[in-house]
């Protein structure tokens, strides 16, 4: 499935990719496998908004201007 039928050895890298992903995502989500030096990327979390910044607006008000 993953490998060129004209060219032997050739691995197509989109099926290969789609083969392999899935399984990749499943065993660093279970904590299975890590990947090194990850933790120098940091927290991805902090990218998102804080809860302080948002308003809290009943859904009517909002709507009202």
């Amino acid at each position: 499935m993953v490998y060129a039928k004209d060219q032997p050895g050739m691995l197509m890298r989109r099926h290969f990719e789609a083969v392999v992903f899935p399984y990749l995502v499943e065993e660093l989500r279970c904590g299975d496998i890590a990947v090194v030096g990850a933790e120098d990327f940091g927290d991805w979390t902090r990218r998102f908004c804080p809860g302080s910044r948002w308003s809290r607006r009943s859904p009517s008000s909002a709507r009202a201007g």
